[in-house]
Parts: structure tokens; sequence; C-alpha cells
């Protein structure tokens, strides 16, 4: 949640999480981070349901808590490269990513992970339901995302460069 980066949507975010845990209640735990203060922008939805703020995480924080959750949620309307959905996959999350930007190019979408037009909240919340009531399609989902991501490693990407600058 980043209220002052209007293309991260911040108040369509809230909005699906809120529906999400009216959906679920108890059954779902919502996290975000992202921003140290939740702004005037989305103060209406602070009161309105549960959900716990992280503020602003460093890397192995980060971690530390996609380590212990099952899903992730980016509802930008673009998302130039989706690291923070990399490092989702990476700790073996679900993740729905937007699907204009640059997830594409490492989601191969309801196989390693979801891509949704994220103008309409009403498809991710499909998605989300289908990741809740599915527990072999979460599982399936991220087992691949793990497998899968492992090939954007920094090593790899160095190596890419390096092979195609000093073509023999």
């Amino acid at each position: 949640i980043r209220p002052e980066t209007p293309r991260r949507s911040p108040e369509t975010t809230m909005k699906l999480l809120h529906s999400i845990k009216l959906l679920y209640g108890d059954n779902v735990d919502i996290y975000t981070f992202g921003c140290n203060e939740l702004e005037n922008i989305i103060q209406s939805y602070t009161k309105s349901f549960d959900f716990t703020h992280f503020g602003i995480l460093n890397s192995s924080q980060l971690a530390s808590l996609f380590n212990n959750t099952h899903i992730f949620i980016d509802m930008s309307l673009f998302q130039a490269m989706g690291l923070t959905g990399m490092e989702a996959m990476a700790c073996n999350n679900a993740v729905i990513l937007p699907k204009h930007g640059g997830a594409n190019e490492f989601i191969k979408d309801s196989y390693n992970g979801f891509l949704v037009d994220t103008i309409h909240d009403e498809e991710c919340l499909k998605v989300v339901d289908n990741l809740m009531n599915d527990r072999l399609l979460l599982t399936s989902i991220a087992k691949e995302a793990v497998k899968d991501i492992c090939q954007y490693s920094p090593y790899f990407s160095s190596k890419n460069i390096l092979d195609y600058l000093f073509k023999s």
C-alpha cells in the first residue's frame, strides 16, 4: 500500500482486501506494508476491517512476512518489473499481479501465478476465491512459482548481460 503513488491503486487494493475479509472473516489474515502511515485516501478502510499494517519493510523483514503468507496481491495499474511479486514467489506464495507491465515476463498465467486486469477488482476477487477454495490449486501455483522464479536470480541476469556484451 503506497497511498502517495496513485498507480499503485491504494484505494482499489483496500477495497479488495475489505471484500476478501468480508467473504472469509477469521479464515484469512490480511497484511499490508509499503508506507509508514496510511494516508487520508484510505483512512476510511482502516477502521472498517481487521488487518495488520507493517509499514516499510527491509529485505529480511519482507522475506519473513512472505514466509508466513500464502497469497500475495499487487493491484497496481501498471507494474514495471514486479520485484515484490518475484520475492513473494520465491517464498512459496501464489501471486496475483497486474497484467499490464513486466510481470508477464515471468508469470505463466494460471500456472505459476495469475495476471489480472486490476481495473476490475472482481477479476482479482474471483482468483482469490479459487485459491481459497482449492488447496490443490494454491499448492500447485506456489510450487511452480518457487521453481520458475529461480531462473531470474541476479546471477543469471548478470551472466546473460555479460554473455551478450562479450559475444565471441
